[in-house]
């Protein structure tokens, strides 16, 4: 991805917010209860050159989880 632009978000504010860490990795916060998407793109100036998202619910309640992990991928 050098030279290009990454772009990683949460597709609706006040539900979970996305944050890049000092290590290259995002770290996904809930905010408050409801489903959002973690959009994820990779741009070259004006033109978009990958897009992925992945649904996320947040629930009052449940304890945190996941894997802290970084995988890149080319194709």
């Amino acid at each position: 991805t050098e030279g290009k632009l990454v772009t990683v978000r949460s597709s609706r504010d006040g539900i979970a917010n996305v944050t890049k860490l000092s290590n290259g990795n995002y770290r996904v916060t809930a905010l408050n209860p409801g489903i959002t998407y973690i959009i994820f793109e990779i741009s070259d100036g004006s033109q978009e050159l990958t897009h992925a998202s992945v649904g996320v619910t947040v629930k009052t309640g449940v304890t945190q989880g996941g894997v802290s992990a970084k995988n890149i991928s080319y194709f």
